[in-house]
């Protein structure tokens, strides 16, 4: 898979839902982390036992959930920089912010997934 120019993450679905999004502060962090995205991806799809297609519909609804989310910040002990976190009742978000509040990584899950193990 490659990734395409300006691309900075990725949402991944299986069993015809997304199940996580990984966001980067740059495409070259995404280009580092892929292959181990993909792996974990197909693994996930393997767990899931049954295959289905993710229409375009669902991403761009997962995507602009996690857009609106606002993130609360704390402090690092080790470093500069923030965690970000935010959980509602769908989707949990955890990330790491610099001191000026630049995303450098933020990782979401569905939690209504069936890979995520809530109801």
């Amino acid at each position: 898979m490659r990734v395409l120019p300006g691309q900075t993450g990725v949402i991944i679905g299986v069993a015809g839902w997304p199940v996580a999004l990984e966001l980067f502060g740059s495409g070259s962090a995404l280009i580092a982390h892929m292959s181990g995205i993909l792996d974990a991806a197909r693994l996930d799809a393997r767990l899931a036992g049954h295959a289905g297609p993710v229409p375009g519909r669902r991403p761009r609804r997962f995507a602009a959930a996690l857009s609106g989310l606002p993130l609360v910040p704390a402090p690092v002990r080790a470093g500069d920089g923030y965690a970000v976190t935010r959980c509602v009742v769908d989707l949990a978000a955890r990330g790491i912010a610099t001191p000026a509040g630049t995303l450098a990584h933020l990782s979401a899950l569905n939690l209504r997934h069936e890979l995520i193990g809530a109801a």
